[in-house]
């Protein structure tokens, strides 16, 4: 994996990586957003930090462990390397899974009735976050759209674009959405839903595009095609049973 920078700590060598530098920066960014549109609807941050710890840290168990399921005739062959996270290797769909499945089972049984605005919050807080670890992705090389010619020569590596493109349309169609429903008055959850839906099936044509691109049909893919089915699946039931909820009240 490619350094972003190297130093030296009380005789220690250190390294920071691409992808650790902008998945903290994301993360760091998206935590500011949170803090600000909790403010905005008025709720409590006072746990903040606590949940997003627990998200972050549930996020990263489960998109590590997808990733491993994803590649596991290798991380069977090599199970030491199971838990070496640091060197990259994560599903979204499983990062995703675990975080907002978090998110959503403690406010249900703790604060059911700021469950809504704080999925509202959260999923509109993680897109900045999402587009700049996207990038990292790129900048560590472990994201490549690679062109063949039947010699299988290589002409290009796209991603940079791939992602600037998924992390800038993430984030207009986000902001979009959030703006027509705040002056609609639309009720909370509704946003939620929609913009999980959005951001599901954008990347799933990005992973399908992907892989008809590389003719690359791994584990890899196919685990993340059927984690996206899994979660459009039930975001639009979601969506459904929030709006007839709503109509109901």
């Amino acid at each position: 994996m490619q350094a972003f920078v190297s130093f030296s700590l009380l005789n220690q060598e250190f390294t920071l990586y691409y992808f650790g530098f902008f998945l903290l920066l994301g993360l760091l960014v998206s935590v500011f957003v949170l803090y600000l549109q909790l403010r905005r609807l008025s709720l409590s941050t006072k746990r903040i930090f606590d949940n997003v710890f627990w998200a972050v840290l549930l996020g990263i168990i489960l998109g590590r462990f997808f990733f491993v399921v994803a590649h596991c005739s290798y991380y069977l062959s090599n199970p030491r390397e199971m838990a070496t996270y640091w060197y990259g290797g994560f599903s979204l769909e499983g990062a995703l899974i675990g975080a907002f499945g978090y998110l959503f089972l403690w406010l249900y049984y703790k604060k059911r009735d700021e469950l809504f605005p704080w999925l509202d919050a959260a999923l509109f807080a993680s897109l900045p976050g999402l587009s700049l670890a996207t990038l990292g992705r790129f900048m560590a090389g472990m994201s490549e759209w690679k062109s063949h010619t039947t010699s299988s020569t290589l002409l290009q590596s796209g991603s940079l674009y791939l992602a600037q493109a998924f992390g800038l349309i993430l984030l207009f169609i986000g902001t979009l959405i959030y703006r027509k429903m705040s002056k609609r008055k639309i009720q909370s959850g509704i946003y939620f839903y929609y913009l999980l839906i959005v951001i599901t099936v954008l990347h799933f044509l990005v992973v399908l595009l992907l892989a008809l691109s590389t003719a690359n049909y791994t584990g890899s893919f196919i685990l993340s095609l059927l984690l996206s089915v899994l979660i459009l699946t039930a975001s639009t039931i979601g969506l459904i049973m929030r709006v007839r909820e709503v109509k109901n009240t």
